[in-house]
């Protein structure tokens, strides 16, 4: 008897604090938000993901990782310095 075993995809939340619309570059294609600063990304598999966020009028894009076990949600928060902090909306704490 064969064992036949189902590739377990996931779903990737990200929205901006502020409502700010951005965009994600992620495995050769490029997702844009709704203009009200959220996007949700279906199918993506477990483990590290690469992603560039960036914002329109924006000429610095920025590359973040993170490690996708199960599905996930992200808040984009603007930091005392100027610079995007991406943060777990899990766990506020993780980044």
């Amino acid at each position: 008897m064969q064992q036949v075993q189902a590739q377990t995809f996931h779903y990737l939340y990200l929205e901006t604090e502020g409502g700010q619309p951005f965009y994600v570059r992620m495995q050769q294609k490029t997702y844009s938000s709704a203009a009200s600063g959220y996007l949700l990304i279906p199918r993506l598999s477990a483990g590290k993901q690469v992603m560039t966020i960036g914002f329109p009028g924006d000429a610095r894009p920025r590359e973040y990782a993170i490690m996708l076990q199960h599905d996930a949600g992200y808040m984009l928060r603007k930091t005392n310095s100027g610079n995007w902090a991406l943060t777990d909306l899990a766990d506020p704490l993780k980044m």
